[in-house]
C-alpha cells in the first residue's frame, strides 16, 4: 500500500476555493493553512460585503472569527504577514458564470491553479427555490466551467450525503441496502429516468416569477410549495437535496474534468479544531436540542435509526485527504501542460464512460449513533448545563429541569405526533383563547383579555416552530434510516504515514459519543448556536483589550497581528456564565 503523504502532495500547490465564509469553509481553510505550511497559496472567491470589499470581508473574518483562533495563535505576531502570503481574495459570485470573475485578468491566475474546491452552498432545508437553484445547482456548473481553464483541471465538489433522497422502505424484517459511493447521472432517487439538463430546465422554470409579475409573499410560498412537491415526486425530500442532487448529475456531463464529489452527512461541532465545541449558525442538531429544551416531551424519531453526525474538523480533514488524493501522480508542470493555454490533461484523465469519484464523510458505518442514544445524551448535556448555570438553556426559566425525561415517541404514534398533534393543539388553543377573550370583554375585563391574548401568542410561537421543525426534519429522523458506505475515506486514511495521522486521519471510530455529545457538542450549541434561534448575538473574538492598545497599534503599523491569551486559552470561553449563555447569541 503506497503511503499518502498529504504535505508532500500539497507542497507548492495553488488551490482555488469558494464558500470559505461558511461554517465548514472557515474551519477547512484555517486548518489547511496551519497543517500544510508547504502549500503555495489558496485563492478564495468571495462576494463583497455591503460596505466592504471581498478582501476586507475576509480580513475581518480571519482576525475576529473563532474559527481562525487556533491559526492566529499558531502564527502569532506574523499572522497578517502569513495570511497575505498564503491567501489571495477575489471578488466573485458562484451564481454568475465563471464565478463572476473578470476574464481579462483572471486567465493568467487560472494557469497556476491545481485544484478547484467548490464549498459554496445554501444549506437550508426549505430555501427559496431561486436561491437554491442559483447557488447549489448553477454554482456547481460555474465551478466546473472555470475548472476547465485551470492547469490542473481537477474539481472537488462538496455536496451532501442526503442527495440519496427518500430510501426504499424495508418490509418484513428486510433491511434497506446501504447508500453506495456512486452517482447515477440520469436517475433520481426513486428511479425516475431523466437527464440532468431536463431536470435543470424544469427547476429553472419553477423559479420563474408569477405571470402577474408581483413577487408577493403568497407567490413565494406557492413557488416553494410547488417545488417541494416536485422534488418529492422525484424522491428528494426537500428543495435543498433536490438542488444538490441535480448539481451532482450535472457534473457527470464534464468528462474532461477529474471530479471528486465529497458528501458529508450532518456536520456538527468541532471535536478539537479550532477548539472543542466550535459551531456556527443554526445547523441540523441545534433545533432538535432546542426542541428538547421546551415543554415538548415526546420526540418523534425512530429510536433505532442512525443519527449520522460528523464533527466539522473531521470533515475538513476528509476534504484535505481528497485534495491530496486527486493530486497523486500529477505532474502539472510537465508535458501535460499546453504552453499556449496553461491548461493540462491530468494523469489518468477520465474517459466519457467514467463518472466522478464519490466520497462519503459519515459516521454510521464505523461508529454508529442512533436517535435513542443521541436524545439520551442530549438530556444529560442539558442537565449538566442546567446544573452549572442554574438557568434554562433557551429562555432563562425552568423547562429544562422538567423536561429531562424527554422520550422518543412510540413507533405507532410517530406519525400522529409529527403531523397532526401540534396543528390540532394550536387550533384548539386559538379557539379557546378567542372564546375566553370574548367572554372577558363582555364582562368589561378588556385588560385581562389583552393579557390572555399576549400570553397565548407567546406560547403559540414556539409551538409553531415545533410544528415546522417536525415537518422539515421528518425525512431525516423518522422516515429514513440512512446507512452511508464510507470505504473511500477509510482507504485514504489508512495510507497516511504515522507522522501525519495526528493531522489528517479520519478517525471517526475513536470518537466517544458520550464525551463528545455531553461535554463538547451540547455546550458548544449553547454558546454558538441556540441563541440565534432567539435572535440573540453570539460572541466574536473582538479587538485587543485596552491595556494592550499601544502594542496593538505597533502591530498594526508593522502589518502584523496577535491574539490576546485570554481569547485563545479556553476551549469554550471562560465567561460562559448563566447570564452569558442567556444574553449571547443546528448541516
Amino acid at each position: 500500500m503506497t503511503p499518502l503523504n498529504v504535505q508532500q502532495q500539497l507542497a507548492h500547490r495553488t488551490l482555488l476555493a469558494t464558500g470559505a465564509t461558511g461554517f465548514l469553509g472557515k474551519v477547512w481553510v484555517a486548518q489547511l493553512l496551519q497543517d500544510v505550511p508547504q502549500l503555495e497559496r489558496i485563492v478564495l472567491v468571495m462576494r463583497a460585503g455591503t460596505h466592504s470589499t471581498a478582501e476586507e470581508r475576509f480580513q475581518e473574518m480571519a482576525e475576529q472569527s473563532p474559527a481562525f483562533r487556533a491559526l492566529r495563535t499558531h502564527w502569532g505576531p506574523e499572522f497578517r504577514e502569513q495570511l497575505a502570503k498564503k491567501t489571495l481574495v477575489l471578488d466573485g459570485d458562484v451564481t454568475l458564470p465563471l464565478l463572476g470573475l473578470d476574464w481579462r485578468w483572471v486567465t493568467p491566475l487560472l494557469r497556476q491553479i491545481d485544484v478547484v474546491v467548490n464549498l459554496a452552498g445554501l444549506t437550508h432545508f426549505n430555501p427559496d427555490p431561486r436561491q437554491a437553484f442559483a447557488t447549489n445547482t448553477q454554482g456547481a456548473r460555474h465551478a466546473a466551467e472555470i475548472t476547465r481553464h485551470t492547469r490542473g483541471i481537477r474539481l472537488i465538489h462538496i455536496s451532501t450525503a442526503f442527495v440519496a433522497g427518500n430510501l426504499p422502505q424495508g418490509h418484513r424484517g428486510k433491511t434497506v441496502p446501504p447508500v453506495q459511493e456512486t452517482v447515477r447521472p440520469a436517475h433520481t432517487p426513486n428511479g425516475t429516468n431523466i437527464s440532468a439538463r431536463e431536470l435543470r430546465e424544469t427547476f429553472k422554470k419553477k423559479c420563474m416569477p408569477s405571470q402577474t409579475g408581483a413577487d408577493t409573499k403568497a407567490a413565494r410560498q406557492q413557488r416553494k410549495a410547488e417545488t417541494t412537491q416536485w422534488a418529492q415526486s422525484l424522491g428528494w425530500p426537500n428543495i435543498y437535496t433536490l438542488s444538490k442532487g441535480i448539481a451532482e448529475m450535472d457534473l457527470c456531463d464534464y468528462p474532461d474534468i477529474q471530479t471528486t464529489i465529497v458528501r458529508p452527512s450532518v456536520v456538527e461541532s468541532a471535536r478539537a479544531y479550532p477548539f472543542a465545541g466550535w459551531n456556527e449558525g443554526v445547523n441540523t442538531s441545534s433545533p432538535l436540542v432546542w426542541l428538547l429544551s421546551t415543554p415538548f416531551r415526546r420526540f418523534p424519531a425512530n429510536p433505532n435509526h442512525r443519527f449520522d453526525v460528523v464533527p466539522v474538523d473531521l470533515v475538513a480533514r476528509g476534504m484535505t485527504l481528497e485534495v491530496a488524493h486527486i493530486l497523486e501522480g500529477a505532474d502539472l508542470t510537465g508535458p501535460n501542460t499546453d504552453p499556449n493555454t496553461g491548461t493540462g490533461t491530468p494523469a489518468g484523465t477520465k474517459t466519457e464512460q467514467e463518472l466522478p469519484r464519490v466520497v462519503h464523510l459519515s459516521s454510521g458505518t464505523r461508529n454508529a449513533l442512533n436517535f435513542e442514544r443521541a436524545i439520551e445524551l442530549t438530556a444529560m448535556g442539558v442537565r449538566l448545563l442546567h446544573d452549572q448555570a442554574n438557568q434554562d438553556l433557551a429562555e432563562g426559566r425552568e423547562p429544562l429541569a422538567r423536561n429531562l425525561g424527554a422520550q422518543i415517541a412510540g413507533i405507532h404514534t410517530l406519525d400522529a405526533i409529527a403531523h397532526h398533534a401540534p396543528e390540532h393543539f394550536l387550533q384548539r388553543l386559538n379557539q379557546l383563547e378567542a372564546g375566553l377573550s370574548s367572554l372577558l370583554r363582555q364582562l368589561g375585563r378588556a385588560t385581562w383579555a389583552d393579557k390572555l391574548h399576549s400570553r397565548v401568542t407567546k406560547l403559540v410561537q414556539p409551538l409553531r416552530r415545533i410544528h415546522t421543525l417536525l415537518n422539515l426534519y421528518r425525512p431525516f429522523i423518522l422516515d429514513n434510516d440512512y446507512h452511508f458506505v464510507a470505504d473511500h475515506i477509510g482507504e485514504l486514511s489508512d495510507r497516511l504515514p504515522e507522522d501525519q495521522k495526528h493531522l489528517f486521519e479520519y478517525d471517526i471510530e475513536t470518537l466517544d459519543w458520550r464525551t463528545y455529545w455531553v461535554h463538547t457538542h451540547v455546550p458548544g450549541l449553547a454558546l454558538w448556536s441556540l441563541p440565534l434561534i432567539h435572535n440573540r448575538p453570539v460572541p466574536n473574538d473582538g479587538p485587543l483589550p485596552a491595556t494592550q492598545a499601544v502594542v496593538a497599534h505597533q502591530m498594526l503599523q508593522s502589518g502584523t497581528w496577535s491574539v490576546p491569551r485570554d481569547v485563545t486559552q479556553d476551549a469554550i470561553p471562560g465567561q460562559r456564565t448563566s447570564a452569558h449563555i442567556q444574553n449571547q447569541r443546528v448541516s
